[in-house]
């Protein structure tokens, strides 16, 4: 066995037992190459973390950004900056807007409702639409501001008004590609904690400009201001922004960081959020999904229909595919048509993807997902090693079907990966 291995096995038992991993052992994992068969195996182990630590469970995550306006804080990798100048038509919604959206997010099964807002939001504002929003939508469900910097008072008012918990951040080189100082934000996180609100703080905004050692520290410092939720967030380049020319973070890369820091919380952790969402994440240690609407600080225009076509039916269905049961506030699980009955009347191209049958759903490594034509039955089943091993997973001969990935056609002997995406094509009859 690979040394690498055996830190991501290492890493797994200790998680299991309550173990957080120490900087070292960070920078260990860190270090193995994102595209590696050992950096796939790591995230196999977060994987079976996450099953084995939450149950098997996971949440959605619906997100409004309240007001589409300039900010003066000029984060480098924000559309929102008021030096950018991107915004052309400010908007900010209003408070029946917002009941409306949390309505229809908890009508999905959202266990997580967040109000996001620019830096200098009114809190007394916002903790009336948090009182308000809780008289008109019932529910077990929670509601999480991502706001600006506010004392330990606040923070006490917020959990007064029906607030549950904050989303706030030490972000990757804090005072530098912002103008934030980063003792400050801790400082709102601690406030937060200390007044029992959850705190929900991810690893973010990375990119692959970032080296291991401030990944490994910036976690490091949320775990010890009593995060309950960590995880990853990509930097999504926006033109037009300081940064918005850097290369993107790469989705193998993505996927590991979830899987690292999912073993590193050592169980501490309620759930882990990687973003933007993808199998990829959620089958290494990540079971939270966010879907979001409104000021996306990642585009350049609001976004008054879900970010990217992205909406909760459809993480339902990626959650689903890597073996989750879907919980919503109440504790209840989230059928596949849930939403649908809650005014999702169709499905996207891009959900209707996602709608799959789970073969062996109880097989916690990894998988791939197979369309099989003609009859357009999209599976997801145990990875296969081998072409020729998925073929006979099928029941198909080799001369009565063809294997492709990617466009490509695949020989008998070729390897198939974990997360592959593939299409069998029958040629002739089987029987």
């Amino acid at each position: 066995m690979s040394v690498a291995r055996a830190q991501a096995d290492m890493a797994l038992r200790r998680c299991l037992r309550g173990e957080a991993l120490e900087r070292e052992a960070l920078l260990e994992l860190l270090a193995v190459p994102p595209a590696s068969d050992e950096a796939l195996y790591l995230r196999h182990a977060a994987h079976k973390a996450a099953l084995a630590l939450d149950g098997g469970r996971a949440y959605l995550w619906g997100a409004l950004g309240l007001d589409y306006t300039p900010c003066p804080m000029n984060c480098a990798f924000c559309s929102l900056g008021e030096a950018w100048k991107l915004i052309d038509a400010p908007r900010s919604y209003t408070e029946t807007e917002i009941i409306a959206h949390a309505r229809a997010y908890v009508a999905a099964g959202a266990r997580f409702v967040v109000l996001r807002t620019t830096q200098f939001y009114d809190l007394d504002a916002l903790c009336g639409m948090l009182a308000a929003i809780r008289k008109a939508v019932p529910g077990g469900y929670e509601i999480i501001l991502n706001t600006g910097e506010f004392d330990a008072e606040a923070a006490l008012a917020v959990r007064r008004a029906g607030g549950s918990g904050v989303y706030h951040t030490i972000r990757v080189r804090e005072g530098r590609d912002t103008a934030f100082d980063p003792d400050v934000r801790e400082a709102t996180m601690l406030a937060a904690v200390r007044a029992g609100l959850r705190l929900v703080a991810l690893v973010e905004p990375v990119g692959p400009e970032h080296a291991d050692q401030e990944l490994a520290d910036c976690f490091l410092r949320i775990m010890a201001t009593g995060a309950s939720i960590s995880g990853v967030m990509a930097r999504v380049p926006v033109p037009g922004t300081p940064l918005g020319d850097q290369p993107p973070l790469s989705p193998a890369r993505l996927a590991q960081l979830a899987a690292i820091f999912r073993l590193a919380g050592g169980g501490r952790l309620a759930g882990v959020c990687a973003h933007p969402a993808a199998l990829e994440n959620m089958t290494a240690g990540a079971n939270i999904v966010v879907v979001e609407k409104g000021a996306i600080p990642r585009d350049s225009a609001p976004s008054e229909r879900d970010w990217q076509a992205f909406s909760a039916a459809g993480a339902v269905r990626l959650l689903r595919r890597a073996g989750y049961a879907v919980r919503d506030g109440d504790g209840r699980e989230i059928e596949d048509n849930l939403c649908m009955r809650n005014g999702e009347t169709s499905m996207t191209a891009t959900e209707a993807e996602n709608h799959v049958q789970i073969v062996r759903p109880e097989h916690c490594g990894a998988r791939v997902t197979v369309l099989v034509q003609p009859e357009e039955r999209r599976l997801s089943l145990p990875r296969p090693k081998t072409a020729r091993q998925l073929l006979e997973a099928l029941g198909l001969a080799e001369e009565t079907a063809l294997v492709a990935r990617q466009g490509e056609l695949l020989t008998p002997d070729r390897r198939i990966w974990p997360d592959d995406e593939l299409l069998v094509r029958k040629v002739a009859s089987s029987g």
